[in-house]
């Protein structure tokens, strides 16, 4: 466009929003994975950490489970800087059955 013309123009600002960056704890787990970062809504990185004895079930914002919760893949607003824990749970065939816990509690006859 040619500026020297005389004519008036108007311009407008194009904003986009500060990237910010999001930090995985494995939380008792092990592995490592690299910080994400973003500066809209997206997809998080898939989980790369394992714990012996126990599987992934998501992340929280609160590493004791009490926060806002995310599956695995789930979209994050990347509204602000922070870190999401990683949850584990034990699987069920590695937790006692109430009928094992009954027999291992009951008296011999």
């Amino acid at each position: 466009y040619d500026f020297s013309a005389g004519n008036d123009v108007n311009l407008y600002a194009q904003w986009t929003g500060l990237p910010r960056t999001v930090t995985f704890d494995a939380n008792g787990g092990s592995g490592s994975m690299a910080t994400q970062m973003a500066a809209t809504a997206t997809a998080l990185t898939a989980n790369a950490f394992t714990r012996s004895g126990y599987a992934f079930a998501g992340w929280n914002t609160v590493a004791v489970g009490s926060g806002t919760a995310y599956v695995n893949g789930a979209f994050y607003p990347f509204a602000a800087d922070g870190t999401l824990y990683a949850q584990w749970t034990e699987p069920r065939d590695a937790q006692p059955s109430k009928a094992a816990a009954d027999a291992t509690s009951s008296p011999a006859r």
